[in-house]
């Protein structure tokens, strides 16, 4: 009882026909319920998506233990929260008694998940070149306007030095670059020219900023690039 009612993570007991046998106070927190709101209460009235708990409550009565299974879960404030459950049955005899539900809020996980595909998709269907390179100059992602503009394709430059695409006599140029990206700097070139598979000049307008890990640390450099040779 008391590593239950003290556990930091979200904890729940259902009985066989959905009815909320016991809750810890962590998911009682989680979702902002008084006990007298939340226990004894069928859990259907708590999810989002009741396909979802239903496929749970079967798999569960039929024997299943389920690990990190998505579901979505109704707070008292009206919010939804993401989470994934790890459940398995309790049975007495052969028969079912109750689910053993561990509850994981990944709301602010998911969030960064969305808008990370939101900045993928923008950088996919840009119209300018985006380039994502190392601190040591090795290109680490390429976007598909890179690819038309330069002709190669993601796989034969990624990996690669990005000097591959930059004349020679500016090479002491983007080291100097990657030098003051290293110290926090974002760089802006009015224009500067880069080199295609099939050896043109292609003049371009560059702006050049720091990639950051989750700890702040910067790692790289991301280098969007405008096409201005038609202009030209």
């Amino acid at each position: 009882t008391d590593f239950f009612e003290n556990a930091a993570a979200a904890m729940h007991w259902v009985g066989p026909d959905g009815t909320i046998l016991r809750v810890n106070q962590a998911e009682l927190d989680m979702l902002g319920y008084r006990r007298e709101e939340y226990l004894n209460r069928n859990i259907a009235e708590f999810h989002e998506d009741k396909p979802v708990i239903e496929d749970i409550l079967r798999r569960l009565v039929a024997g299943e233990v389920l690990h990190d299974y998505p579901a979505r879960l109704r707070c008292r404030n009206g919010s939804i929260k993401h989470v994934l459950i790890d459940s398995s049955g309790y049975f007495e005899g052969g028969v079912f008694a109750h689910t053993r539900c561990f509850t994981r809020d990944v709301t602010s996980q998911q969030r960064a998940e969305e808008a990370s595909a939101r900045l993928a998709a923008i950088v996919a269907s840009s119209s300018d070149a985006i380039i994502g390179k190392a601190l040591d100059g090795v290109v680490t992602s390429w976007n598909s306007a890179a690819e038309r503009i330069f002709g190669y394709s993601a796989a034969e430059i990624v990996g690669r030095p990005v000097f591959t695409i930059i004349p020679e006599e500016l090479h002491g140029t983007e080291r100097l670059l990657l030098e003051r990206i290293s110290r926090g700097e974002d760089v802006h070139f009015a224009e500067t020219q880069r080199v295609s598979k099939d050896g043109r000049r292609v003049s371009m307008e560059v702006s050049v900023s720091p990639i950051r890990d989750l700890y702040g640390r910067i790692v790289g450099a991301s280098s969007i690039m405008r096409d201005v040779s038609e202009r030209k």
